[in-house]
């Protein structure tokens, strides 16, 4: 392409030519590359998460109540090892982390391969989830360590790309082959997972930073060792911002819960249909618009992004509360993937600007069992609302709470350095 200057043709440069929307993922390190390229490996063959239940109930022969009360305790037992993993990240390194506990998450699933399809195949595959959980909190470590906050949203808005471009895909092959090849996707979640860890083992190399703070645990030094929780205490916006999170996601839950009944009770036989339908949505301005929207975004104050994230919860439920056609889920459900793109890119990003680099890997472990405890009660109290209240009710209830979570994420200062 060219253009007029002193009555001279000039041809516009190449980077000229690049949208500023790609622009914003060009000159990343290397190693972040590296691990987006191993988020897309990695979740390509992530198989067994969405069919869990299904294979408890109708292959292993367990009750839907059985098989939520192991669900149930899996997620439990993930808790400890989401904290071992944020240690382990500060004192070991990040890249061992990730590496030892997804290779160890690879061969569990491998010898699911081998196993009869009994409830000791259940407990393997708990087992592999719980390694897996073990490295959370390096990834996000890691990328912290090879960005800075000028580049950091962007960074974290490429895995969750990664991230969301393999489990697109993952569901529907898993589908496919549930019925008569489920051993094969053991084995293609075991590959999958063995390509991505190699990938890290020869093409990214552990932080200089991480190096040097390990000498200094070596060398006994005492900042280094301080408690997690005193750490904490010293950036108490950490805390706020992680219980804002967690009403967030008690909120955002709901699209997995209470949206299926609301369609149920507005479209009938029709609602699971129409479900699928809104839920492609989703997975589609996931892929394709999440570089738009940190690209709008990227001068924001991240809090601020992270506000903007919870009124669209807000404006999705507040929508759904009073729509009996399937556009108003449509607009609900637009609503709902644009909070939750706001909230999956920045959240890390924001816990990456404060924390102290000494404990990255604890703190990130702390505040994911913090925010995450909303995804684990929210089917339970919305179930026990609904004794009482219509689901259009609860909606409304929904709607009000991201509201609340959301000016107090505007309200947030950002010196809150105090302890507490």
């Amino acid at each position: 392409m060219s253009y007029l200057h002193n009555g001279r043709v000039k041809m516009r440069s190449s980077k000229e030519k690049i949208m500023p929307v790609i622009q914003n993922y060009i000159g990343l390190p290397k190693e972040i590359y590296i691990l987006f390229i191993s988020k897309i490996i990695n979740s390509l063959g992530r198989f067994i998460g969405p069919l869990l239940t299904l294979i408890l109930t109708k292959k292993i022969g367990m009750s839907s109540t059985e098989a939520g009360a192991l669900i149930t305790i899996a997620m439990a037992l993930q808790a400890p090892c989401v904290l071992i993993g944020g240690k382990l990240a500060d004192t070991a390194g990040r890249k061992k982390v990730i590496c030892f506990f997804f290779g160890l998450s690879a061969l569990t699933f491998l010898s699911c391969t081998f196993m009869p399809v009994t409830k000791l195949l259940a407990y393997t595959l708990i087992l592999g989830a719980c390694f897996s959980s073990f490295s959370g909190s390096a990834y996000d470590a890691m990328v912290t360590d090879y960005t800075e906050v000028h580049n950091r949203q962007a960074a974290f808005s490429l895995l969750y790309m990664g991230t969301n471009v393999g489990s697109a895909i993952a569901p529907v092959v898993g589908g496919l082959l549930f019925k008569k090849h489920l051993k094969i996707l053991f084995l293609g979640d075991a590959i999958t997972t063995f390509i991505a860890v190699i990938l890290i083992i020869l093409l990214v190399q552990e932080h200089e930073s991480v190096r040097k703070r390990q000498k200094q645990i070596d060398e006994q030094n005492e900042a280094v060792r301080q408690n997690v929780f005193e750490v904490l205490r010293e950036t108490p916006i950490l805390i706020i911002v992680a219980l804002i999170l967690s009403l967030y996601n008690f909120v955002y839950e709901q699209f997995g819960f209470g949206i299926p009944l609301g369609m149920d009770s507005v479209f009938g036989d029709r609602g699971a249909e129409l479900f699928g339908l809104v839920s492609s949505i989703n997975a589609l301005i996931v892929i394709f618009f999440t570089p738009f929207l940190v690209h709008i975004t990227k001068n924001m104050k991240v809090k601020n992004v992270l506000a903007v994230g919870g009124l669209c919860y807000a404006g999705c439920f507040m929508v759904m509360a009073i729509s009996r056609h399937l556009y108003g889920y449509m607009v609900g459900i637009v609503l709902l993937t644009i909070g939750e793109i706001l909230g999956a890119v920045n959240a890390a990003a924001f816990v990456a600007n404060h924390a102290k680099a000494t404990h990255l890997g604890r703190i990130n472990s702390v505040v994911s069992l913090i925010r995450d405890a909303g995804y684990c009660i929210s089917p339970i109290v919305v179930g026990s609302m609904l004794k009482w209240i219509t689901i259009q009710q609860s909606f409304l209830v929904m709607g009000a709470i991201a509201a609340a979570g959301a000016m107090m994420m505007f309200a947030l200062k950002d010196d809150m350095s105090g302890s507490i």
